[in-house]
């Protein structure tokens, strides 16, 4: 609602769509948004290739691994200020209080307005990306194991 762009929005995610949906009719702004849901698995991909960015506010998070999918559909990411997505993402996002509806606002209509800005976070998304693989995740999952049973 505090968009003054006409961005179409499609908000993913369990249990997320039902209350936003209500907010958004009461806002008069329903009509600007796709209320999708859970998405499964398999059509996730097509979800960050049709989008302009993810925006991701989240209060907590356990680690971030929707800020990685979207670096990986080469897509722009906005995210909540939390340090374990600064961790993540690094230089490769465009950060934003999450309890700050003006902050979130100003990020995302940056997003949408500044395609320079856009193309930038993608360059800097690839490399944060080669960061994170399994092998890496496994390997240091291994080292935790082995230094506890010691």
């Amino acid at each position: 609602a505090r968009l003054r762009e006409r961005a179409p929005l499609a908000i993913a995610g369990r249990g997320a769509s039902d209350g936003l949906a209500d907010i958004a009719r009461r806002r008069g702004v329903f009509d600007r948004g796709r209320f999708l849901g859970e998405i499964p698995e398999a059509e996730i991909p097509t979800l960050y290739r049709d989008a302009l960015f993810l925006a991701h506010p989240s209060l907590a998070e356990g680690f971030g691994l929707p800020i990685l999918e979207a670096f990986a559909s080469g897509l722009p990411v906005a995210c909540s200020n939390l340090s374990v997505f600064r961790d993540v993402a690094g230089d490769a996002a465009a950060y934003f209080d999450p309890e700050n509806i003006e902050d979130i606002a100003r990020t995302l209509s940056s997003l949408i307005t500044d395609g320079v800005l856009r193309t930038f976070l993608v360059r800097k998304g690839r490399p944060r990306l080669a960061k994170f693989t399994w092998t890496r995740a496994a390997r240091a999952t291994a080292r935790v194991y082995e230094e506890v049973s010691r």
